[in-house]
């Protein structure tokens, strides 16, 4: 949801505010936030929706900690859960800054009013919200972050897998989903951290659930970074020993790829430059070339 979204949700909350006030002016007004250390950190539950109450004019949400009194709001039902998830976290002030937004104490108490709202699948409403807030990349980034916070890491988990199904949901496409983990930022470090291997997992997943949209990851790479550069850095990555097993099997794929699209060695030499051919001292462009030129002569296909 945009902010633009979050606003007008602001506006028609205010404006039934006032209704309800014209109409009953024994209705609290809602006060400002209390301050942290005086904010209890649990929130009392909420009123009984029980098949008997469902009727009833006027529902109350106790924000213990948003508010010193109770919110009570005519119809609060017609409410999206995002839009109250996301009127709280503005009143507890989460949204002031993206930096340490998981180290805050107001967080635990949004977290377990959002759980309060929907019991049987509060990760997805909480990161409907966030993303809404600071977008796909900074949430990747504000959940790792958190998963090294005391009393986090199992929410941040839950808020990780929630966001990756939100983007099977989205047919977010691979590529996407690659620029959001920020693998995109220099080639010779994509198989850096936990990062690229989540991205893997998540090709598999969209493949599984989208077929008619399948890619690979070797296709997927190389649009993103190009065939040379990402040829070179596969190169460069057979050198180290915590790399060399999947640099070797990319490399392979790339071999394969354009085999399959017919690229004679000649062409893999002039798109990886002059010195590929040049035998008496080896670089990483001569070493892909004369690789090449060894697979596409034996006439090798893998089948990926």
């Amino acid at each position: 949801m945009h902010f633009s979204h979050v606003i007008a949700l602001v506006v028609v909350l205010l404006a039934t505010l006032a209704t309800v006030t014209a109409a009953n002016s024994k209705l609290s007004r809602v006060r400002s936030i209390a301050d942290d250390h005086k904010i209890t950190p649990t929130i009392r539950s909420l009123r009984d929706e029980s098949p008997q109450d469902e009727d009833s004019e006027e529902k109350t949400i106790n924000l213990s900690g948003l508010t010193s009194k109770a919110l009570k709001i005519d119809n609060i039902d017609s409410l999206k859960l995002e839009a109250k998830s996301g009127v709280a976290f503005n009143l507890l002030k989460l949204d002031d800054t993206i930096d340490n937004v998981f180290q805050k104490h107001n967080m635990k108490i949004w977290i377990n009013y959002v759980k309060s709202l929907h019991q049987k699948n509060p990760e997805a409403v909480m990161i409907s919200t966030l993303v809404a807030k600071y977008g796909d990349e900074d949430v990747v980034r504000m959940l790792e972050a958190a998963k090294k916070i005391d009393g986090m890491e199992e929410i941040s988990t839950k808020l990780q897998s929630a966001q990756m199904t939100s983007w099977l949901n989205k047919q977010t496409s691979p590529e996407d989903v690659f620029y959001f983990l920020a693998l995109d930022y220099r080639v010779e470090n994509i198989f850096e951290g936990k990062n690229y291997d989540t991205w893997v997992s998540y090709l598999r997943l969209f493949n599984h659930q989208y077929p008619e949209q399948q890619t690979t990851t070797i296709k997927t790479l190389s649009t993103i970074y190009g065939d040379k550069d990402l040829s070179i850095a596969l190169e460069k990555a057979k050198n180290s020993p915590t790399t060399v097993k999947l640099a070797t099997e990319l490399q392979i794929k790339q071999f394969n790829l354009w085999s399959l699209e017919g690229a004679p060695p000649a062409k893999i030499g002039e798109m990886l430059g002059g010195t590929a051919k040049t035998a008496d001292r080896m670089t990483s462009e001569s070493e892909i070339y004369y690789g090449y030129k060894k697979f596409y002569n034996l006439g090798h296909l893998v089948l990926f």
